[in-house]
Order: structure tokens, then C-alpha cells, then sequence
């Protein structure tokens, strides 16, 4: 994970410094896009429903799976920070069939909210509204943008990764919790890779079983999902200052105790680690006394992932 950047061509350019220093910090994001996907209507967009759902549904004419997708904006955490800890949660404001597991899976392939459906968290029964006819552009179950580019197949089921980021229990109410590694490492994934966020498929684990469905909290309903999360910012590095001997040095300022790893390349996409420092103190300094040994060098500091 890249933290830091500093550029040392021959000359000793001036460093290039990260914005933010290195003490942990926590941001509470709001879902920005949200929307179900329906098995029942199958070109039908729900992007505008007071709720999304999840499950597989039972009903005259409407049974079928649902699923939810979820997008939000992590581009308020600085590139390069340690994503330490992530939480997905959403309210439940009903939900049938008695606790049933789901899991949230990072998506590969970007979507259309939509319109559709009904604002109201509570009108239209259990499965409320069931949307529209899509608009070009908006998610159903067979299309990620409707009349433009369909899913590789129809729910998504090729355009997530297989493996669940993590997964919990729904009952019939309450809060559903999501968190643990997996989602730190699509929070981290994200922050590295702004146009690649796509979001998180939720699914049922139990899709096979009719009448086990969950409604969940949409940002149109006033009650859409939340993601927190704690991260370190990245490293912050002094401009280099050359020495008598042709090298130079910069001073990290980073979390004590944690591992610094000083990596260099020669074409910014090869990196190989350099040195490693665990500083017990909130910076320590490098020094490279063989600077001008090469016509052009980079250097960055990077920190491993933190462990559970």
C-alpha cells in the first residue's frame, strides 16, 4: 500500500511530502447509491424504493431473490492510508423467515442507481413497491445500466468476487453488522483505486429457501446503510536534504511501533523494499549515502497492513 511518494533524481529534486500526518483517524460515511436487484421483474429498477431487500422472497407473483447493492464515496480517506478497521451497517426494518445469514461481496463492474420505486420506507406490504420499467442507464436484475450494458449474468452473478468480504446473521429487525478484514481490504482496495469502486453485493446465503428476505435501510427511506471507518493516514516525509557525500537523508513522521518500509524503484511500477524501520518514536530519520549511484531513483514509505 503506498503511503508516501518522494522523488530523488540525481540533482536531489525536492521531496514531495503527504498531505496529512500519522496519527489514526475515523470517518463515518453515508451510502451514496443504493438499489435492489429483483429476480421477480426482471427489467424493473427499484433505485427510488424506501428500503432495498435481500433474500429470497415468497408471494403470489412476486417470489423470487432480491439483492442489494450498496455504494459510497471513500474518497475523503487520504491516498495511502492504512485502513485498519471497516463497519457496514443498516437499519432492518423487517424482515421475514427468522435469522438467515448474508454476506457482502466487493463488485467489479459499475452500476445505475435509478428512480424507480416507492420513497416511503413503510407503504406496499412486505415487498412494498416492485419498481418500474428501467430507464437507460438505471440497475435491474438483468442489466448493471439498463438498455446499455447487462450484467454477465443475470444478478450479478458473475461481476462479484465469489468469496464473501464478510458476512452476519439477519433476524426480523434491529441492525444488521457487517465488519472484519475483508472489508478493510476493499476500503483499502477503494482508496488506492478511486475508479474501481463499484461497491458491495448483498446476498443471501440461504437463496435457495423462499420467504427468508430482509428489508434494509435506503438513503431514499432516511435510514441507508453506514460504513466506518478507522484508518492512518499516511506517512509524512521532510524534503530530502543532501549530504557532503553525495547522499542524502529525510525525516519519516510516523506511528511508533508500527514497520516503515523505505521501497525504491526505478520506474515507478517495479518496487523493491529498501529498509525497514519499527520506530519506537513518532518519526525516525533515512539516510542514503549512495544517491548518486544511479541516474534516477524513487523512493517511498509504505506500511503493511495492520493485523487483527
Amino acid at each position: 500500500m503506498k503511503l508516501s511518494l518522494l522523488l530523488i533524481p540525481a540533482a536531489l529534486a525536492v521531496g514531495v511530502a503527504a498531505p496529512a500526518g500519522a496519527l489514526a483517524a475515523e470517518v463515518t460515511l453515508n451510502v451514496v447509491a443504493d438499489t435492489t436487484l429483483s429476480e421477480s421483474d426482471v427489467n424493473n429498477n427499484l433505485g427510488g424504493h424506501g428500503f432495498v431487500m435481500s433474500g429470497r422472497a415468497l408471494g403470489s407473483g412476486s417470489s423470487g431473490r432480491r439483492r442489494a447493492l450498496l455504494r459510497f464515496d471513500t474518497s475523503t480517506i487520504p491516498p495511502g492510508s492504512r485502513i485498519d478497521s471497516a463497519t457496514l451497517s443498516v437499519d432492518v426494518p423487517l424482515g421475514r423467515g427468522g435469522a438467515a445469514g448474508f454476506g457482502v461481496h466487493r463488485l467489479l463492474l459499475d452500476w445505475g442507481e435509478g428512480t424507480k420505486g416507492n420513497p416511503s420506507p413503510f407503504g406496499g406490504g412486505f415487498l412494498g413497491n416492485l419498481g418500474s420499467p428501467a430507464s437507460a442507464g438505471e440497475a435491474t436484475w438483468n442489466s448493471r445500466k439498463h438498455a446499455e450494458d447487462d450484467w454477465s449474468d443475470p444478478g450479478a452473478v458473475g461481476d462479484h468476487v465469489t468469496a464473501a468480504s464478510a458476512t452476519t446473521l439477519i433476524d426480523t429487525g434491529g441492525q444488521a453488522v457487517w465488519t472484519g478484514s475483508g472489508l478493510a481490504e476493499d476500503v483499502a482496495f477503494w482508496a488506492a483505486n478511486p475508479g474501481l469502486n463499484f461497491g458491495w453485493i448483498v446476498v443471501g446465503q440461504s437463496e435457495d429457501i423462499a420467504g427468508i428476505a430482509k428489508r434494509l435501510g435506503s438513503r431514499e427511506g432516511g435510514n441507508g446503510a453506514v460504513l466506518n471507518v478507522r484508518y492512518t493516514p499516511p506517512a509524512l516525509l521532510s524534503a530530502p536534504e543532501p549530504l557532503a557525500s553525495g547522499g542524502f537523508r529525510f525525516v519519516v513522521a510516523t506511528e511508533p511501533g508500527a514497520d516503515a518500509v523505505v521501497e525504491t524503484s526505478m520506474n515507478l511500477i517495479d518496487w523493491t523494499p529498501f529498509f525497514t524501520n519499527a520506530p519506537t518514536a513518532a518519526s525516525f530519520v533515512f539516510t542514503n549515502t549512495n544517491a548518486l549511484a544511479l541516474p534516477r531513483r524513487f523512493f517511498r514509505v509504505t506500511r503493511p497492513p495492520a493485523e487483527e
